[in-house]
């Protein structure tokens, strides 16, 4: 849910005080860079608004800031997902015929979202559903 907030610090800074020490921290965000979400952006700008980008430079910088040490840095990561960020019900009401919305979503599960998913699970941009990496707190109690 850090995607939600402009300076996560101050909840990464929370984690890092209840985190025993070499406990891990592992933050998974959508990839707001990717096709889906410009998909988002354009059919659903209101929800679209509630999120802020982080690329995993972003994300391992205000972990660094919290004192939290990489032990995988951030990268795009996880198989493409037609689904994820996909405004269906936005889609569905600008069709509003159920057999169309259904030909649509058939179409673009079959027609992109089975082979982009054949795609690598890490490293694609524009493809990868997920921004994740893994941090642990050196400074903890034992």
């Amino acid at each position: 849910f850090v995607e939600h907030f402009k300076d996560p610090g101050s909840i990464l800074n929370r984690w890092k005080g209840i985190l025993r020490r070499d406990g891990l921290v592992i933050t998974c965000i959508p990839n707001l860079f990717s096709m889906n979400a410009l998909l988002l952006k354009w059919l659903d700008p209101d929800l679209w608004a509630q999120h802020v980008r982080y690329t995993p430079e972003d994300m391992d910088r205000f972990h660094a800031d919290a004192g939290l040490v990489p032990v995988r840095p951030a990268r795009y990561q996880g198989r493409y997902d037609i689904h994820m960020l996909v405004p269906w019900d936005r889609i569905k009401q600008a069709v509003g015929r159920r057999w169309i919305f259904r030909m649509i979503k058939n179409l673009a599960y079959f027609g992109v979202g089975i082979p982009l998913s054949a795609l690598p699970k890490s490293g694609l941009r524009p493809v990868n559903a997920l921004v994740m990496g893994v941090y642990a707190n050196p400074s903890g109690p034992a």
